[in-house]
């Protein structure tokens, strides 16, 4: 799991008073990842509409990225979404699938 790369935004305030915070997630390792979970707060609420597709909360304080599917070496999955509070995403689980000796 340590190939998996979290960074988030400080956070751009928006005129609703909410901020937009981007999300990238970066597979470093050299193999694919996936089942990739992240903690997301106990409840990941947004102002906008995030695709399921990209992330979803499949239970409390666990979002799932990309639908479980894969993310190549060197990959990115980059997401922004709006809220009134700072989740705080750091990784839960992922699975490493195979390739030039990446870790999970």
């Amino acid at each position: 799991m340590r190939d998996m790369v979290v960074n988030q935004s400080a956070g751009h305030c928006q005129s609703n008073r909410a901020k937009k915070f981007a999300m990238e997630v970066v597979n470093r390792g050299g193999g694919t990842m996936s089942g990739i979970h992240l903690m997301c707060g106990y409840s990941f609420r947004t102002v906008w509409p995030v695709s399921p597709d990209v992330i979803a909360e499949v239970a409390h304080g666990d979002c799932l990225l990309v639908g479980g599917g894969s993310v190549a070496p060197g990959g990115t999955v980059s997401f922004n979404y709006t809220s009134y509070v700072r989740y705080d995403k750091t990784l839960l689980a992922a699975t490493c699938d195979g390739g030039g000796g990446g870790s999970s």
